[in-house]
């Protein structure tokens, strides 16, 4: 890519590039073969996504390392504007089950949602129990 700089430790990312990173991994590509493209390893794009790095740029929440939250979990099926959705649908009155039916997800990922047991980092709805 055009604008990487190179100094003796290896090739240096730009804002413009890290963020181009997380473009291109939300949409679906491999971290690898983005890493490929931006000459880093696969841990850097790995750390970006996790917001362990360049989270002032990319505005990524950092959390513990293997315990991916949210959207970069491995196997999510929602984004954060879907979860926001949802909390807006059943705050507003609609039932779980209606919910649920618009979304990849069934009643009871809506209700542990709702009850602060899942992504209680983007909805700020506190489990009963302390869990969040």
């Amino acid at each position: 890519m055009s604008d990487r700089k190179h100094s003796r430790w290896g090739p240096k990312l730009t804002q413009a590039g890290v963020l181009d990173i997380v473009d291109r991994c939300r949409t679906g590509e491999t971290q690898k073969a983005v890493a490929s493209d931006y000459a880093v390893t696969k841990v850097m794009v790995s750390r970006i996504m996790s917001g362990l790095s360049w989270s002032n740029v990319t505005g990524i929440e950092p959390h513990k390392p293997g315990h991916a939250r949210g959207e970069f979990a491995p196997g999510a099926k929602l984004t954060r504007d879907q979860v926001s959705e949802i909390v807006r649908r059943c705050e507003a009155g609609e039932g779980c089950d209606a919910v649920a039916r618009d979304f990849p997800v069934g009643e009871g990922q809506v209700g542990s949602i709702m009850c602060g047991k899942a992504w209680s980092h983007v909805t700020g709805i506190e489990s009963a129990d302390g869990a969040s």
